[in-house]
């Protein structure tokens, strides 16, 4: 089954750039017009995005 992406409707007052949801749009904030990068808790290492984390946390650490 094939399921279509929600149009983009949020653009970022900063940057002009849309996203599909306000979460997207919070994390592309934080990251990058605030330069919070994230960190993983086990080992220190920075990401820019809760996906790269997350992978990294899976890759890396086994799923901690």
């Amino acid at each position: 089954m094939f399921i279509q992406w929600k149009s983009i409707k949020i653009s970022c007052n900063h940057c002009s750039k849309k996203f599909a949801s306000r979460w997207y749009l919070k994390e592309h904030i934080t990251i990058v017009h605030e330069g919070n990068l994230l960190k993983c808790e086990l080992c220190g290492r920075s990401f820019n995005s809760h996906c790269a984390l997350r992978y990294h946390s899976n890759i890396v650490h086994k799923g901690w």
